[in-house]
């Protein structure tokens, strides 16, 4: 008597890994209209697009602009123009209504109701995404609890997670120097930690506390230094700080 046997056949299929911060330019802004100003870029939203005037910079040879103005809310009109900087840090000089306001940062999305969301590398440790908005004659910032870090890196020193920030209450997880951690978030608060508090600190670069997770899954409260372009964080390797 013969036996059959039967083999079954799993096929896995791999799907691509997309993150939000590419989420947020490809589905967001994806039918946004993109103006080259200067090292910077513009995005408008379609319908102002539509009604937007640019005048060319006379020295490219590229579709570069030096100003593209456009009303937003139906009859204000705003302009943006490009500025170096004192030291190769890029901004936009955004006027409405007779203000005007210097947003440093690398790319500009400016949606149809007046709203203004700046992404900005140059002078950071991670790119920072804001958002504007223009009232009571002025431009501010519409505050997040968080800025969204979401970098995925190996530990360059051994890594302590907290349950609160700068290295207060229970400890949860100890990662040796080149574990993979994904650092989350960042509170919106400047230099939250004493500087002191990474003991091997000799740079004295700014310190604070980083919302990470685990390989695992646990998430907790880390202290790290913003390194430089030469010498990465500590211990979150992958914060390097781009600027003077």
């Amino acid at each position: 008597m013969k036996k059959t046997v039967s083999f079954t056949v799993f096929i896995f299929i791999l799907l691509p890994f997309v993150s939000f911060a590419d989420q947020t330019e490809s589905d967001s802004f994806k039918d946004y209209v993109s103006y080259k100003i200067g090292a910077n870029l513009l995005f408008l939203d379609p319908v102002l697009a539509k009604k937007a005037s640019a005048i060319k910079e006379p020295l490219s040879n590229e579709n570069e602009y030096s100003l593209v103005s456009f009303p937003v809310a139906g009859k204000n009109a705003m302009s943006v123009k490009f500025d170096p900087g004192p030291s190769d840090d890029p901004t936009f000089v955004i006027s409405l209504k007779g203000k005007t306001e210097s947003l440093g940062g690398e790319k500009l999305y400016i949606s149809s109701s007046g709203f203004l969301y700046l992404q900005r590398e140059k002078n950071e440790h991670f790119v920072k995404k804001m958002k504007y908005s223009f009232s009571n004659g002025e431009f501010k910032e519409v505050k997040q609890p968080f800025y969204l870090v979401d970098l995925k890196c190996r530990t360059s020193a051994t890594l302590l997670i907290y349950e609160n920030k700068c290295n207060k209450g229970n400890l949860i997880a100890k990662l040796p120097k080149g574990s993979a951690v994904h650092i989350l978030a960042i509170e919106n608060i400047e230099n939250s930690c004493p500087s002191n508090i990474i003991k091997d600190n000799e740079t004295e670069d700014p310190v604070n506390s980083y919302l990470v997770s685990t390989p695992f899954g646990l998430v907790g409260w880390a202290v790290s230094s913003a390194g430089s372009l030469s010498r990465p964080g500590k211990p979150l390797g992958c914060l390097r700080f781009k600027g003077d």
